[in-house]
């Protein structure tokens, strides 16, 4: 129970991250 926890809190830590770094990385691509 408590890992399944813990990997929900890791993964929607990850999704967040993943989805604000990610249209930087993409202007970054069209920028250039």
């Amino acid at each position: 129970m408590s890992t399944l926890k813990g990997s929900r809190l890791f993964w929607s830590e990850a999704i967040s991250s993943f989805l604000y770094f990610y249209p930087f990385s993409l202007l970054g691509h069209i920028s250039h």
